[in-house]
């Protein structure tokens, strides 16, 4: 009851939060030093390949498959998000963008039961919305399900084991949006390979805000 509960307080926070979404101050602060670690990563699983099918889970307005599609890569891309509105503005920015904006489809969906058959996705990226998800390890296990066999799994987040990180996420976050878990090191770690990811790395980067990039091959 309580996760659910959670749920709820994310989807109405991020429903009301769509139509200035695109002009937040975390977009220079935040979002886009992950877009471009996440993007870096993207090149590299999908240089050479004729096909390449990637999802990213809490797409928002979907800023970063437009980024992905912009930078030349041949790629099948999906969005997905839990708010309805965040999908609405995402759709509509895909429609203004041009011929580009033709390679990205979106939905609104829960990480926890993902609309998609297993082993479709080659790469699954998220970022800087799993410190809301309720149940991380459900979420985990669903997007292992989906990515082919190698497939890559990508989570950034705020790194909170970093001194400056607990403080504005342990402390400064989650006084403010209350409910949400940032994960450490570790248990990203151990989430992955509960979740059947059998080679897990990490990195991290930003300097305002201290992020965590967790990568998992299936």
């Amino acid at each position: 009851m309580e996760l659910h509960r959670n749920k709820t307080r994310s989807i109405r926070e991020f429903e009301s939060w769509a139509q200035s979404y695109d002009h937040s101050i975390l977009n220079s602060l935040l979002f886009e030093p992950s877009y471009k670690l996440m993007l870096a990563e993207v090149h590299k699983q999908a240089r050479g390949k004729s096909t390449f099918r990637m999802l990213d889970i809490g797409c928002g307005t979907g800023t970063f498959l437009a980024k992905c599609l912009a930078s030349g890569l041949k790629m099948e891309v999906t969005g997905l998000d839990i708010a309805y509105n965040m999908i609405r503005q995402a759709t509509y920015k895909s429609e203004q963008i041009g011929p580009n904006g033709s390679g990205m489809s979106f939905m609104v969906g829960d990480a926890e039961h993902l609309p998609f058959a297993s082993g479709y996705f080659d790469m699954v990226t998220c970022s800087n919305s799993f410190h809301h998800y309720p149940n991380q390890l459900q979420s985990v296990r669903e997007m292992r399900r989906v990515l082919k066999c190698n497939g890559q799994l990508l989570i950034v987040d705020g790194h909170r084991d970093d001194p400056l990180g607990y403080l504005i996420f342990d402390v400064c976050v989650d006084a403010v949006e209350k409910h949400v878990h940032h994960c450490s090191r570790r248990q990203f770690i151990k989430m992955f390979k509960e979740a059947g990811f059998q080679k897990v790395t990490q990195r991290m980067a930003g300097l305002c805000f201290p992020l965590l990039a967790t990568l998992g091959k299936a």
